[in-house]
């Protein structure tokens, strides 16, 4: 489940996620938090908020600060099927 997109940065402006990776409620949920370099992509996802989601994403081995705060990069989604 997307639970917000949000825009980050001092110098780099940066699009940020975070997700649960369950789209049922439980108690101690496990978060999935990317980053994304498309600002359309990252458009879209804002208006997809509390839904239920697959994000196609590239991990890279290290942070870079005009790529994003962290090493997950979101590439693509498609909706989830419950």
């Amino acid at each position: 489940m997307l639970v917000k997109i949000t825009k980050k940065g001092n110098l780099f402006k940066t699009n940020e996620g975070e997700m649960w990776l369950s789209c049922r409620q439980m108690v101690n949920i496990e978060k999935f938090y990317f980053s994304m370099t498309d600002q359309k992509l990252a458009d879209t996802l804002a208006n997809l908020q509390d839904q239920c989601i697959q994000v196609a994403y590239h991990q890279y081995r290290k942070i870079l600060a005009w790529r994003g705060e962290t090493e997950y990069v979101v590439t693509g989604f498609k909706r989830a099927t419950n």
